[in-house]
């Protein structure tokens, strides 16, 4: 066996890149945007307790929805624009705070009357005889993807706030590199959340997708962070149901989904396979009517039955990430009905010679089963079954043929990554295109892992924390303050080839 042995540092694939922020006026203006000639009051006044801001424009312009493209800092106002002819006129009826510096951010609102190009303006003022400079600056990444995430509002709250019932004190938008800015803050220590506001009301909402820092932060600290937003843990209460013809169906949507305590036609279910601990696949009754009546409870839901439905061949499925097979390693399929009956004289197992390879047959579920071909096969093989080798309790498979390719030791690799810096239990995963394609769990203590029987080809490698040692990846919880478990990705220096043994260092940073 060829032996490579090459030890790097790999750095986290995180979003990097120059800082372009929105909503601020970042970037080259737009020469043909309408432009302000003059503004009532000045930009940077101070010691201003009025209620209206008059803009002159070098020309005609017209307003572009306004509720949604003017945004204040802090959000304590609501701001009313009117534009007539060349002059933009923008009030408020709430009080403005004391010692206090406002932004008015219009973000694309004015457009010219002819070619619909906008400004970006920003109206600053305070009502203390100084300009707040302060700033934060930062990024935001999907907490699984670790991709940036454009259009995410991030708020800055009171340390005493609750983001679920109050509007932040101070608001912006991340840019398309992920990157967002806050400018013109008051000293002081914040709250920071992200999150994605479907309804543009500025307000975090239990459904919205969402990220925040465990910690506060401060205006003016230059250490800059990752916001990691996640999908929320949905809550399931509605049980739904789908056929998948021609003898099951699929039970889902329910938290803690208790087969015993779902009937059809008012008898027991048969459980044929549970997927999670809010969905699971159930056998249906043999001589199926035109309708089934499920019940959970106290809840109903009639599903009428067609008669193709009904008279539906039964499909055999392999189970797996593809058509390769290793010496040792056993053939998985499922079926879409409750197995009755297997004929293994109409199931075969032949090379591309059409010589025999003998097999074993077990029985793990009763919607599957398991081929375990002979261990000493060396040729690749099809897998034949012929009609009527699976029997199902309302149909039968049609005939099917299945050609495997069988990897040899030769054909394979081996990779041994040193893990500096992974404590605990995390999972490894090599992936293709961000594709799981083999996973080991290192266990903590450990900071070796190894990947046997690789099958050739260029990988990546993604590393989860599990915290709870679950063997999954579990997102976080806005109400509890638990952030989801950490991803992180790195790219392998070296392409796997057959019959070599790799050796590489992964070293996360503290």
């Amino acid at each position: 066996m060829v032996r490579l042995a090459l030890l790097l540092i790999l750095p986290v694939l995180l979003v990097q890149g120059c800082a372009e922020i929105v909503p601020l006026t970042g970037g080259p203006e737009d020469d043909f945007a309408p432009k302000v000639v003059s503004q009532e009051p000045e930009q940077g006044t101070t010691n201003f307790h009025g209620n209206e801001i008059v803009i002159e424009l070098d020309e005609y312009a017209k307003l572009n929805d306004p509720v949604n493209t003017i945004s204040v800092n802090p959000a304590d106002m609501k701001v009313t624009s009117e534009l007539k002819n060349k002059t933009l006129r923008l009030s408020w009826n709430e009080p403005l705070r004391e010692n206090t510096t406002y932004i008015i951010q219009l973000n694309g609102t004015i457009r010219d009357n002819n070619e619909n190009n906008d400004s970006i303006m920003q109206i600053v003022f305070s009502t203390g005889p100084v300009i707040d400079s302060l700033s934060y600056n930062g990024r935001v990444a999907g907490a699984f993807s670790n991709t940036a995430l454009n259009q995410v509002t991030l708020g800055l709250y009171t340390p005493d706030s609750n983001p679920l019932q109050s509007k932040p004190v101070y608001a912006t938008r991340s840019d398309s590199k992920g990157r967002f800015a806050f400018n013109y803050l008051k000293p002081g220590s914040y709250r920071l959340f992200a999150f994605q506001d479907v309804n543009k009301d500025q307000q975090v909402q239990l459904g919205e997708n969402i990220g925040f820092l465990p910690e506060t932060v401060t205006a003016g600290d230059t250490v800059e962070q990752v916001v990691r937003v996640f999908s929320p843990k949905a809550v399931h209460s509605d049980l739904r149901l789908t056929f998948v013809a021609p003898g099951m169906m699929v039970a889902y949507n329910k938290d803690s989904l208790d087969p015993n305590r779902l009937k059809v036609n008012g008898q027991p279910v048969e459980l044929l396979q549970r997927y999670s601990s809010d969905s699971i696949a159930i056998a249906l009754p043999a001589g199926m009517p035109s309708n089934l009546q499920f019940t959970y409870d106290t809840l109903t839901i009639t599903k009428p039955v067609t008669s193709a439905e009904r008279s539906a061949p039964l499909a055999i499925f392999p189970e797996g990430r593809s058509n390769k097979w290793q010496p040792g390693d056993s053939l998985f399929f499922r079926v879409n009905d409750r197995i009755t009956a297997l004929d293994t004289s109409k199931i075969r197992l032949a090379t591309e010679k059409n010589v025999q390879v003998n097999y074993r047959l077990e029985r793990p579920r009763p919607n599957s089963f398991v081929l375990i071909p002979d261990a000493k096969t060396t040729d690749h093989f099809n897998v034949r079954f012929e009609r009527q080798a699976v029997s199902g309790q309302t149909s039968h498979n049609d005939t099917l043929q299945l050609t495997f390719t069988t990897m040899l030791p030769a054909d394979l690799s081996t990779l041994n990554l040193r893990c500096e810096g992974f404590d605990g239990q995390w999972i490894f995963e090599l992936t293709q295109n961000d594709k799981a394609m083999y996973r080991v769990v290192k266990s903590s203590g450990e900071n070796t892992v190894v990947f046997q029987k690789i099958e050739p080809g260029q990988y990546s490698v993604r590393c989860i924390a599990d915290r709870n040692g679950n063997g999954i990846w579990d997102t976080g919880n806005i109400e509890t303050g638990e952030l989801p478990e950490i991803v992180e990705r790195y790219t392998l220096t070296q392409k796997l080839r057959p019959n070599w043994e790799v050796e590489e260092t992964l070293k996360r940073e503290p």
